[in-house]
């Protein structure tokens, strides 16, 4: 198999709530041998970044659904959050994109057990690391935010949310390439809703290729 690395950027606050429980990676409807990832609380689980994006391209008309979100083909992981709005002290209204603390060392884990396992990636961990700082470093500082700390927004059940602006990184492995560059273009042009299913609490997001 191959793997594919995508930095995606939500517009919008979503939240995750409950849902952040579960397994750590799916492969089309099932679990399989995929190298465990640790889960961290504001991170998107990848049975509901396979559900989100299964849902778009569904009402897009997407000719490979079946082979695509079967089983057995291709495999998604979690979106690891990566980097988030905030200010670098406690108070002023003038927020920027903070780095999360452990993401680059996560990052190389990962990438090292994929190597390690069955899923053989085409692609070079420095490649892809440099790609992300480029992306975030292009990203601009968010201002005349209301004096918070980061994630102290809550949704209507009090939950703390992730806000807009924040990026996150996922995988997802795939065995055929025709059909992958057919999701590739999918998850490129279109615009995807992740979080909870209760309405206002979805947050709208953009994808790019980092691979």
């Amino acid at each position: 198999m191959k793997t594919a690395v995508y930095f995606m950027r939500c517009l919008t606050d979503l939240t995750m709530g409950d849902e952040t429980l579960g397994i750590n990676s799916v492969m089309g409807e099932g679990e399989e041998n995929i190298p465990d990832e640790l889960l961290g609380e504001f991170d998107i689980p990848p049975l509901i970044m396979m559900r989100e994006i299964r849902r778009t391209l569904d009402e897009k008309a997407f000719p490979y659904m079946d082979y695509v979100f079967g089983g057995g083909h291709f495999a998604f992981h979690k979106g690891r959050l990566i980097a988030s709005p905030g200010s670098p002290e406690d108070e002023g209204d003038e927020w920027m994109i903070l780095n999360e603390d452990g993401w680059e060392e996560e990052f190389e884990t990962m990438m090292n057990d994929l190597w390690s396992s069955q899923v053989q990636p085409d692609i070079s961990p420095n490649g892809v690391y440099n790609k992300i700082r480029t992306e975030l470093e292009a990203l601009p500082i968010v201002r005349k935010r209301k004096r918070k700390r980061r994630r102290e927004v809550l949704n209507a059940a009090n939950q703390p949310a992730i806000p807009a602006d924040s990026c996150f990184i996922f995988f997802i492995n795939y065995d055929d390439q025709e059909k992958f560059e057919a999701l590739d273009r999918m998850l490129r042009q279109e615009t995807f809703e992740i979080g909870t299913d209760l309405g206002n609490d979805r947050g709208t997001c953009k994808i790019i290729n980092i691979s």
